[in-house]
């Protein structure tokens, strides 16, 4: 089986049913055992060969881009997309 080339993270979202450890921060950044959410995920696909990341970004787009900046393989290429809709639909916007 092949190594996918381009992954997408959906990072945009609150996470309101999280409240009130979401308040001022998006789920993505949630702490897991030292470690946010995003950096796991970038971790695994980094082990994984996944060469490209797009996140996306909604909620606090600032935020996940400093973790991004923080926590990203260096061979790896991550770049954001902000969706303006995210707070419509979740993911479905």
């Amino acid at each position: 089986m092949s190594t996918p080339q381009r992954a997408l993270i959906l990072g945009a979202g609150q996470g309101s049913r999280l409240l009130p450890l979401t308040e001022k921060m998006p789920k993505c950044l949630l702490d897991l055992c030292g470690r946010s959410m995003l950096e796991w995920q970038l971790r695994g696909l980094a082990e994984n060969g996944v060469p490209e990341v797009v996140v996306v970004t909604g909620f606090h787009p600032e935020l996940v881009e400093a973790e991004l900046s923080r926590v990203a393989p260096p061979h790896m290429r991550v770049r954001t997309l902000y969706n303006p809709f995210y707070k419509l639909a979740d993911n479905l916007a």
